[in-house]
This record gives C-alpha cells, sequence and structure tokens, in this order.
C-alpha cells in the first residue's frame, strides 16, 4: 500500500497577495506530486469585548477570511495545473500556535514576508520566527518580490562543523532535487584593529584553512553519497548575518538550523533571525544539531562566528 505523503502547509495571512509563497509552494508540490494544504487563522475576538465594542461582527469577519482563504486555493489549482490535490483549513486562535499545530502533519511550513515595510508583513519576522522555532516541520519563508528560481544555487550557511550532517544533508537533497549547485558558507569575521592585535595574518590564514578542511571532511559522506551534485565551499570574512543577507541575492534557497537544548525546547540564533527578515531569497530553518555543554577550541571562539 503506498503511503500517502504529507502535504506542503502554506500559511495565508491576512493580504490578498500571496503569489511569492503560493508559486513556491505550487513548484514544490508539483515536483514532488506532494499535496498542498492552504490554512488561514483568525484571531479570536477577546472575551471581555461586548458586541456594540467591535466594530464589525466576527461572523462578517469569517465569511471575509473565508472568501479570501477560498480566492487563494483558486489561486493555487491553477499554479499547480490540478496536478496535485489543493485543501484548506479556517482556524481561529493564536496565528503561531495554531500554524505550530498544523505543522505536526505536514511535510515542510511555506509562509511569505514582504521586504518593503517593516511594519506592513504579510507575516512578521516575530510570526515567521515563532513558527520556524516551535513547528514540527522546517519552515521556509519566501519574501513577496521574489521572482522564482535563477542561481541555481542552495547555500547551507553553517556555524561549527561536527559530527551531526543534518543541514549538509537537507541541503544536498534540497541541490539534488533542484538540479542545482549545493555550497556551504561558513562566515568569519575578526575586526582588522583586533585581528592586528589578537594575531597576525599567516596566523589568521592558518586558522581560516583549518575551518576548510573542516568542512571539506565533514562533506566526504555527502559527496559520495551525491556524486552528481556540484559541492563547493565558501569561506567569507564578514560579519555573519551580512554575509548570509548578501548571499541571498546570488541563491535559490538559503538553508539554515535550529537548535534544540531539549526535547521540545529550540533556538533561533540571531543570524537565523536577520535571515528571515532580509534575505532576499527563500530561507529554509530546520533542525541542526541539539545545543550541547561541549568546550569550543579557543582559536574559533576567538577568530571565527558561525552562521547558523
Amino acid at each position: 500500500m503506498t503511503q500517502k505523503k504529507r502535504p506542503i502547509l502554506v500559511a495565508i495571512g491576512d493580504s490578498d497577495t500571496h503569489d511569492a509563497a503560493l508559486r513556491f509552494a505550487a513548484d514544490e508540490a508539483v515536483r514532488d506530486r506532494r499535496p498542498l494544504h492552504l490554512a488561514h487563522v483568525i484571531h479570536a475576538p477577546r472575551e471581555d469585548l461586548f458586541p456594540e465594542q467591535m466594530l464589525i461582527s466576527f461572523s462578517a469577519v469569517e465569511l471575509a477570511a473565508g472568501s479570501l482563504l477560498r480566492s487563494q486555493v483558486d489561486h493555487a489549482t491553477h499554479l499547480t495545473g490540478g496536478v496535485v490535490p489543493v485543501t484548506q483549513t479556517l482556524r481561529r486562535g493564536a496565528v503561531v500556535d495554531q500554524l505550530v499545530e498544523l505543522s505536526e502533519d505536514a511535510h515542510h511550513v511555506v509562509v511569505q514576508h514582504r521586504q518593503r515595510s517593516r511594519l506592513a508583513r504579510v507575516f512578521t519576522g516575530s510570526t515567521a520566527a515563532g513558527v520556524a522555532a516551535h513547528a514540527a516541520a522546517p519552515l521556509v519563508s519566501v519574501p513577496e518580490l521574489w521572482s522564482g528560481p535563477s542561481n541555481r544555487d542552495v547555500v547551507v550557511a553553517i556555524d561549527r562543523v561536527g559530527t551531526d550532517d543534518t543541514l549538509l544533508r537537507y541541503g544536498v537533497d534540497e541541490a539534488r532535487r533542484r538540479d542545482a549547485r549545493l555550497v556551504v558558507l561558513h562566515a568569519w569575521y575578526v575586526p582588522d584593529l583586533y585581528g592586528d592585535a589578537l594575531v597576525d595574518r599567516a596566523e589568521l590564514h592558518h586558522m581560516r584553512e583549518g575551518v576548510r578542511a573542516r568542512i571539506e571532511a565533514a562533506l566526504l559522506r555527502v559527496r559520495a553519497d551525491h556524486p552528481q551534485v556540484d559541492v563547493r565551499v565558501e569561506l567569507v570574512h564578514m560579519r555573519p548575518a551580512d554575509a548570509v543577507v548578501e548571499r541571498s541575492s546570488r541563491t535559490d534557497l538559503l538553508v539554515l538550523g535550529r537548535s534544540w537544548a531539549s526535547p521540545g525546547s529550540s533556538h533561533l540564533g540571531s543570524v537565523t533571525r536577520a535571515a528571515l527578515r532580509e534575505a532576499t531569497c527563500p530561507v529554509a530553518v530546520v533542525d541542526g544539531v541539539a545545543v550541547a555543554p561541549a568546550v569550543a577550541d579557543p582559536s574559533d571562539a576567538r577568530h571565527t562566528a558561525g552562521v547558523s
């Protein structure tokens, strides 16, 4: 018996413009023959409000929300050409909580955010970050101005090199599915003034090449398992947040991690949050490594900065 595929969950906000998120999700759904499930969440009115205090009845809000959701379902059906089923869910409650609950049955979650105004987003950075931190599935945040894939690069931004290659395996699988190149990005940054005071240039070069060697070693199994994928390493001397945002302009999918301090308790780093706000390409947030109290190499702590 064929196992039913988990759907791609697309979060529909209050705006009637979700073209970028729907195009991204539709492409994924058609390529993988995976169902689409569109969800819209209505904030329920506070129980201490009397009906006369509300500018519009909640039943009217539900009617408008239902109309919005149906129009987006029609758009998604058009984008997929009817190749995959498109279903819908209308819920009440807190947006993050409801989407996190729905993510339990999803393959991944797709949201859209606006780039032109931080005060008017389809999904605010805090909402996308909240879902990304707690969802049971990966989250992909798609900028509203995204025009579609063009660079054929999947970029995995990594913080440290360890035994857990979750991000690398996710990235190479996405590159294979897209017939794209996999780029492993690591940013390290030392202000020139401090760098000159702490260590000479030769030592900095030696440490950078040491990081490259560790990344290349971690990629041995990835390359062996996926010989058809072109895999490259990029080390850049930039602030990590600046590095991922700058690279996003030349990327089809940017992959970053979330860390789990304990079961059910995850953490998004400042760089991942910056990418969710500012990247110009779709950003996938997936499980990274567990947070451990291990002592890092002092040279890495002083002179390198990760990007997840």
